[in-house]
């Protein structure tokens, strides 16, 4: 009987070491599966995103990247992006996991509103 129970244990803790599929916070959902990470926009208004490793991040400046509109990629209101793995900044095979900085265009004098940070864990 301890072996049954066993063995219909163990997949669970299997698929719970294995990291959520899906993570989110105010603004975005993100999702990464089968080499394509998707981020899907929770507001009505445009969130901008930079997708990187966390390696690239560590060298990265984004002092000439002020402007979001200018020079980042962003989820449309209500809409979602795809990006391949080999499109993530820094990403090389074998990376495990990503990045993604994601704030709103905002009215304030920087422009910017509170960035937020997802890791992903790429499978």
């Amino acid at each position: 009987m301890r072996r049954l129970a066993a063995l219909l244990v163990l997949p669970l803790l299997l698929a719970a070491c294995a990291g959520p599929t899906e993570l989110r916070t105010d603004l975005l959902v993100a999702t990464a599966r089968d080499g394509v990470v998707t981020l899907r926009n929770r507001t009505d208004q445009p969130v901008y995103y930079l997708l990187a490793t966390q390696d690239f991040l560590t060298l990265y400046d984004p002092a000439p990247c002020l402007d979001p509109a200018g020079c980042n990629p962003s989820v449309p209101a209500n809409g979602a992006v795809q990006v391949p793995y080999a499109e993530i900044r820094g990403y090389a095979a074998g990376t495990r996991d990503a990045v993604v900085l994601h704030w709103p265009r905002t009215a304030s004098a920087s422009g910017v509103d509170g960035v937020r940070r997802i890791t992903l864990v790429l499978r």
